[in-house]
C-alpha cells in the first residue's frame, strides 16, 4: 500500500481487532465480542463501526439481509503505520533512540536481545 492509512482511535482499534481475529462477522457479532472485554453499550459500538467503514477500513455485505463486515485493511500494514506515526512523534523517526530507550528501561529481556542481534546478523548477510 503506498497510501496512508487513517488515523483510527483507541476505540476503534478495539472493533478492527475482533475482526482482524474472526470475520465477517455482523454488527450484533461484533458486539458480542466487544462486551466481552469492554461495558460499551451497543450505540456506541454501532457508531465505531460505522466510523470504520466510512474511513474505508471495513468493508460491508449483505447476507441474508444482514451486514457482515469484513476489514479492508491488513494487521500488520496499521501496525506499522500506527508504530511510524509514534515513532515520528517521540523520536522524530529514530527508531534506533526507540530501541535503545527499551534496552536502557530493562524492557528487553535476554530473549529478546539475541532475536534482535540475529535479525540484524541476518539483514548483513
Amino acid at each position: 500500500m503506498t497510501e496512508k492509512a487513517p488515523d483510527i482511535s483507541n476505540a476503534e482499534w478495539e472493533i478492527i481487532n475482533v475482526l482482524w481475529t474472526q470475520s465477517p462477522l455482523s454488527a450484533n457479532h461484533i458486539i458480542e465480542q466487544v462486551q466481552q472485554s469492554k461495558a460499551w453499550n451497543e450505540k456506541t459500538i454501532r457508531t465505531l463501526i460505522t466510523r470504520l467503514y466510512k474511513k474505508g477500513l471495513l468493508s460491508r455485505e449483505k447476507q441474508d439481509g444482514v451486514y457482515q463486515y469484513t476489514p479492508t485493511v491488513e494487521e500488520d500494514y496499521m501496525k506499522y503505520e500506527k508504530t511510524k506515526t509514534l515513532v515520528n512523534q517521540l523520536y522524530g523517526g529514530d527508531v534506533k533512540s526507540l530501541v535503545l530507550n527499551f534496552v536502557e528501561q530493562k524492557e528487553l529481556n535476554e530473549q529478546d536481545l539475541q532475536e534482535l542481534h540475529d535479525l540484524l546478523e541476518d539483514l548483513d548477510k
